[in-house]
């Protein structure tokens, strides 16, 4: 997805204020393990990147310094590329356009347009013994400072994963959305914690988490409630048989997911759709989607 221009993440990210691409990522695994990458420019992929910080996480230093889960601005030379490669025409042109309103102190409306990308992409794992994975990356938003880092390399915002332990579920999650929001939530970790109970009603607990992020939001007096979650639950059954269960839940108007199983082929993509409602509070949407 990193090498998709359509999406903002790697190659065709949204470009900093000083007209750059400086990306975020980061990848957990079924043990906790952590790594992320922030505001780091030139990866072509930078999830390789904060998969590299993941791994070294396992490694013990002989001089018992602690590695670290996450690194800003550092280009390991053998996943560089050019900067400039990673900078798409049409990434530029919603530069000059927005850097051009705010210049000239504009008003947004009837500049502003569906095709402004604001993606991150995200992605999640459950293998048949149920271990887990979650990743996520991101260009940030449009015309953000040099050096900014969002949810997308924050550890327990933007993705988490955990294996199953007693009587819990293993659970994965990612995240897209308004990532100081999201970081201010803690988002990823509480939507993944709050699905785990095998007694829980997911879709309920799903439900209390993005409400609880929106009033959260307009305590802030913030109207950017955006949040967009894909999730899924190892869910242990008396035969023996994990069945993982796949949630997706989102807070703005629509949110594209797709998915494969070794069950079922070929993999399948859909666009939800929030239905439309008169209300002044974020509307919320989440379903379960299919696997078998």
């Amino acid at each position: 997805m990193e090498d998709n221009h359509h999406f903002n993440a790697g190659t065709g990210s949204n470009l900093t204020v000083a007209g750059t691409v400086e990306c975020d990522a980061s990848i957990m695994n079924s043990a906790e393990d952590f790594g992320a990458i922030g505001a780091t420019s030139g990866i072509k992929n930078p999830i390789k990147g904060a998969y590299r910080i993941l791994l070294g996480s396992q490694e013990t230093d002989p001089h018992g310094r602690i590695p670290p889960m996450l690194v800003s601005g550092n280009t390991p030379s053998d996943l560089a590329v050019d900067p400039s490669e990673m900078i798409t025409s049409k990434a530029r042109s919603e530069w000059e356009r927005w850097k051009t309103v705010i210049q000239t102190e504009q008003q947004p409306y009837g500049v502003a347009n569906d095709n402004i990308v604001q993606d991150t992409v995200g992605a999640i794992l459950c293998t048949v013994d149920g271990e887990v994975a979650a990743g996520v990356s991101s260009g940030g938003i449009l015309l953000k400072p040099t050096g900014r880092i969002g949810e997308a390399a924050c550890f327990g915002a933007g993705c988490w994963a955990s294996g199953a332990r007693d009587s819990l579920n293993a659970v994965a999650c990612s995240i897209s959305g308004a990532g100081e929001m999201i970081m201010r939530a803690f988002l990823a970790k509480e939507l993944a914690e709050s699905v785990r109970r095998p007694d829980c009603d997911a879709h309920e607990e799903i439900e209390r988490t993005l409400n609880k992020f929106i009033d959260m939001c307009a305590r802030r007096g913030s109207d950017h409630a955006n949040a967009g979650v894909i999730l899924i639950v190892a869910e242990h059954h008396e035969d023996g048989v994990i069945r993982p269960r796949l949630w997706c839940g989102f807070t703005t108007q629509s949110f594209a997911v797709a998915y494969a199983t070794s069950m079922d082929s070929p993999p399948k993509a859909v666009i939800l759709r929030r239905p439309n409602r008169e209300s002044d509070k974020p509307g919320l949407y989440i379903t379960s989607l299919p696997l078998s």
